[in-house]
């Protein structure tokens, strides 16, 4: 009787780990297949080094019938709102760009855009970079460039692999636009084999006079 007990605890033991198994292999086929028709929405970079390309919105390809925003059924992928962004919840959405693919994780491009902004501010745009493991899970994300009305970016062309040298540029007021006089910011972005990224900045020069 004793060993018939064993027999029918084993089993139900047995049952719960596979239940609990297949639930989990379940959810985890959900997430690559949504991960999937995430990564469908950013056309390939044809070249293996990002360079300002790579951060352009991404051209219709053949039949394609995507929105240019990225839909909110991929929402798990997309970066977790920052209480600090200058940006009104509500307002901000990402449009797609380009992806490259590793050894170990993705490396992708989008635009984080805002309309309406927390303080008195203009309409601003950044590229940022993000990358994925193979299963869909960020592994990290950098701003590489912001546009608005008074800032601008350069990105550099690549000189090492994984690596981006940019210039933010910053004017204060349309006074200071209209006579080219701007603070600048040089950056580089390094991106490991592991997908972290590493954002440095190299150097800061004030009162720039630049050409738009």
């Amino acid at each position: 009787m004793k060993n018939l007990y064993t027999a029918i605890v084993c089993i139900l033991i047995y049952c719960g780990c596979s239940s609990n198994y297949n639930q989990n292999a379940a959810i985890e086929e959900y997430h690559k297949e949504k991960f999937d028709s995430f990564l469908t929405q950013f056309a390939q970079f044809d070249g293996k080094q990002p360079n300002e390309s790579f951060f352009r919105q991404r051209k219709n390809f053949p039949n394609e019938r995507l929105s240019p925003v990225l839909d909110k059924y991929h929402f798990s992928f997309l970066l977790p709102y920052d209480d600090e962004c200058n940006c009104e919840a509500k307002e901000l959405y990402y449009t797609p760009c380009y992806k490259i693919e590793r050894k170990n994780y993705y490396l992708i491009s989008m635009h984080t855009c805002c309309d309406v902004t927390k303080t008195a501010w203009y309409p601003y745009e950044d590229n940022t970079l993000v990358t994925y493991d193979k299963k869909g899970k960020i592994i990290d994300f950098a701003t590489v460039g912001t546009g608005s009305d008074l800032e601008y970016y350069k990105i550099e062309p690549p000189s090492k692999e994984n690596e981006i040298i940019y210039t933010q540029y910053f004017f204060k007021d349309v006074e200071s636009f209209e006579k080219g006089n701007c603070d600048a910011f040089v950056y580089k972005v390094a991106v490991d084999d592991n997908g972290k990224i590493e954002k440095k900045l190299l150097r800061e020069e004030k009162n720039v006079n630049v050409t738009m």
